[in-house]
């Protein structure tokens, strides 16, 4: 399954393949779309991530109203998994830090992932 996930809304941020939730994403059984872009969290445009169509939307939200903001910013763009709503959140504090909490992260990715192939 191809996934996007967003570190920030303004700028549109996202990781590369060098970034440690992309090993997150690979252990789910997840490709980044954006793995190979050069820098570890590079600012993408709303017409990169068109072009790349994920399957999944990922992005980190700290409370309801973050994931409401996001929501509306992905469905305002052409992408099938929004309109499918194929979109998902996770606590910044569960993935945004390297420390034994990412494995709940994780956790919380890989059932993400799960649900959304079903």
């Amino acid at each position: 399954m191809r996934a996007y996930f967003q570190i920030a809304a303004a700028p549109l941020l996202t990781v590369n393949d060098a970034h440690i939730v992309s090993d997150v994403l690979r252990l789910c059984g997840a490709q980044n779309v954006f793995a190979a872009v050069p820098l570890l969290t590079p600012a993408i445009s709303n017409e990169a991530l068109v072009k790349e169509n994920p399957q999944l939307m990922l992005a980190v939200a700290a409370t309801h109203e973050q994931e409401e903001e996001t929501k509306k910013i992905w469905r305002g763009l052409p992408l099938i998994a929004a309109r499918q709503g194929r979109m998902a959140f996770i606590h910044p504090d569960l993935i945004s830090r390297s420390t034994p909490r990412i494995l709940l992260g994780a956790k919380r990715i890989c059932e993400q992932i799960e649900s959304a192939r079903h």
